[in-house]
């Protein structure tokens, strides 16, 4: 489904309807070609879930979108992380104007000894940390195009790859719902 921005600041988009889950998505425009939503999945116990989206048109606009490291820094440290916010911050300190931040991969919650974080880290072109076995990914190439894969589709295309960062699970993949288990 794609939103095009254009008819309204605020649209409420019904993705889903059925007797166990309803979905309604809210998009907003926070700059041109950048959006910012939020989901509240109602699920069969009929309690609210809550989900925050960012979505980038980049056929509007000039937006990036690229890999957040902590202190927006190259090397990676050994055990140094970092919240988000404090990644966000960083890059703007460094001349990023920022406009959304959100979390990716997962970290060494337990062991200060190693890099953070645990899968593939791409960020300007550079291969920061190794892709883990059975994990997937979420890159952009060097032309600005989008991809997620697993590790067969990062080893074609790791060289073409100006960000990337990795993931456990799949939610969605050729349009269809995943379960994980």
């Amino acid at each position: 489904m794609d939103y095009d921005g254009d008819t309204s600041p605020s649209q409420e988009i019904l993705l889903a309807q059925n007797a166990e889950i309803s979905s309604k998505l809210t998009y907003d425009r926070l700059y041109d070609g950048f959006y910012y939503g939020k989901e509240t999945i109602q699920n069969s116990a009929n309690s609210a879930v809550n989900t925050f989206v960012t979505k980038v048109d980049h056929a509007k606009s000039t937006l990036a979108i690229v890999t957040g490291v902590p202190d927006n820094k190259t090397p990676l440290e050994v055990g140094k992380r970092q919240t988000v916010s404090a990644q966000a911050n960083a890059a703007r300190a460094a001349g990023q104007n920022v406009l959304g931040a959100v979390n990716a991969d997962f970290f060494y919650i337990n062991d200060d000894s190693k890099i953070q974080p645990e899968g593939v880290c791409i960020k300007d072109g550079q291969k920061l940390t190794d892709y883990k076995a059975d994990t997937y990914f979420f890159g952009i190439k060097n032309d600005g195009t989008p991809v997620i894969g697993d590790e067969e589709v990062f080893n074609a295309i790791s060289d073409n790859l100006k960000e990337a960062v990795s993931g456990r699970h799949l939610l969605v993949q050729n349009g269809e719902v995943q379960t994980n288990t």
